[in-house]
């Protein structure tokens, strides 16, 4: 099977279990992007994506107070398994903080598995 094919696979099962599993709405955000990360020899073959999207946050500074913000932040970040462990996750964010003129710090992470 195609990675491309086995992206949209593992999609599928993902957006049919949330019919059956639904999240929350409360703190929806709106996607501003989807970026797609293809390989290198020219086949086209996609490898991986990451999505991105405003969410508005609260947070607090050094003195306890709460501040609002709406930061761009990775919803989602996949790269197939064959092809993990060769740089092409940090190719795609690297990719993001310049399209959008950001450094990593003023990035927020929303959720990601514990091996991003």
């Amino acid at each position: 099977m195609s990675i491309q094919n086995q992206i949209r696979l593992d999609s599928l099962i993902i957006l049919t279990l949330l019919q059956y599993y639904p999240v929350p709405t409360e703190g929806a955000h709106s996607w501003t992007c989807s970026r797609l990360l293809s390989s290198q020899n020219g086949n086209g073959s996609v490898l991986g994506f990451i999505k991105t999207g405003r969410k508005r946050l609260f947070l607090t500074d050094n003195r306890t107070l709460l501040h609002e913000v709406e930061p761009l932040c990775i919803m989602d970040f996949y790269v197939h398994e064959t092809q993990q462990r060769r740089g092409h996750g940090k190719e795609l964010f690297e990719n993001v903080l310049q399209e959008e003129g950001l450094s990593a710090f003023e990035v927020a992470i929303d959720r990601l598995h514990q091996s991003f």
